[in-house]
């Protein structure tokens, strides 16, 4: 069993521009307002990023593989507009981990 320095918490996502990430980090800062909001762990505007698949914890000999796959599978994919959509708690309101946004197409 690989030792947990060789695992890396990992996940395919798409990163978002300078205009829909100040929209996403307006939302949070709202919601920052809000009662208790100073009780979550907030991340850092520059990571925020739609998430497309989570992989979970693989080792790290396999990220340079799964991402020339990834590459290779996606290098003719044209860029593409995304609209956020409304706040809602992930996985669901009584066990929250995350404040999520609804994305679709603009």
């Amino acid at each position: 069993m690989a030792e947990a320095a060789d695992r890396v918490r990992a996940f395919f996502a798409i990163d978002l521009d300078d205009r829909t990430r100040g929209a996403a980090a307006a939302v949070a800062d709202r919601l920052r307002e809000c009662p208790a909001g100073d009780a979550v762990r907030w991340v850092r505007d520059e990571t925020l990023h739609v998430t497309l698949r989570f992989l979970g914890d693989i080792d790290c000999g396999r990220i340079a593989r799964l991402a020339g796959c990834v590459r290779e599978q996606t290098a003719a994919l044209s860029p593409f507009r995304l609209q956020l959509g409304g706040a809602r708690l992930f996985p669901s309101r009584r066990r929250a981990l995350a404040v999520v946004l609804d994305v679709g197409p603009e």
